[in-house]
């Protein structure tokens, strides 16, 4: 899976996603026209920079987003 943040004006938090929603990887405070991508996460989440240390996501842990919107 993969993120990028072409034409953005703002960093962002990039959480990479694998089966179950276990946080594969995260990159904090991605700046704008970037891309990252960690393999073989099924899904990435997108947030305002900062809020993965707010919200104390990392690497291992299993999260749970109602509301979601899915894009693929």
């Amino acid at each position: 899976a993969a993120s990028h943040t072409w034409g953005m004006g703002f960093d962002i938090d990039v959480v990479f996603l694998g089966a179950g929603g276990c946080i594969t990887g995260v990159r904090q405070g991605v700046p704008p026209n970037r891309v990252c991508w960690r393999r073989g996460a099924s899904a990435v989440v997108e947030l305002r920079a900062g809020q993965v240390a707010v919200l104390g996501w990392r690497s291992g842990q299993q999260v749970q987003i109602a509301g979601a919107l899915c894009y693929r």
